[in-house]
């Protein structure tokens, strides 16, 4: 499904792009990006042979990335941001005549509970791991066999630094 509206949006844009170039003066290339969770990809097209700028900055301003592309008639390249620590960032293109440039929010990385460990099973004790990254209140319900509530508890979740 992700597949097939990215192919969508990219056809799209491709219109888009050929439908103004026949209402606006000609202009020599066209940068689109198509963003797509933690990935964006940048197209770039050109009549001409041109050395691009592709540059990745958090919102600090701070470089994160950048690479220059030479290419005769243009390039499509995918750029994967989800090793990324923050979550804004701007990717700027640039040929030396023309910029363009996005914000891509990336989403959240959510873990919800990572491991269930029997501690003893005469007396049905387990063990909940769970990572948090602040200190939160967090309710538990323990289900029985049939899933009918069994317990219900608060307790607080403490993250030691």
């Amino acid at each position: 499904m992700k597949k097939v509206t990215a192919l969508f949006t990219a056809l799209l844009i491709v219109s888009a792009v050929f439908a103004s170039r026949a209402t606006e003066p000609f202009k020599e290339s066209s940068i689109a990006f198509i963003k797509s969770g933690s990935v964006v990809k940048v197209i770039y097209s050109s009549e001409r042979q041109a050395s691009t700028r592709i540059t990745i900055t958090d919102l600090r301003g701070k470089e994160v990335f950048t690479e220059t592309v030479r290419s005769c008639h243009g390039f499509s390249r995918p750029y994967n941001l989800s090793q990324l620590s923050g979550s804004n960032y701007v990717v700027k293109v640039s040929d030396g005549k023309e910029s363009r440039s996005t914000l891509v929010t990336l989403p959240s990385q959510r873990k919800a509970v990572n491991k269930v460990t029997e501690l003893d099973a005469e007396t049905e004790k387990y063990s909940l791991l769970i990572r948090l990254s602040k200190l939160i209140y967090l309710p538990a319900k323990i289900l029985s066999d049939d899933f009918q509530t069994f317990a219900r508890f608060p307790c607080e979740a403490v993250l030691k630094v």
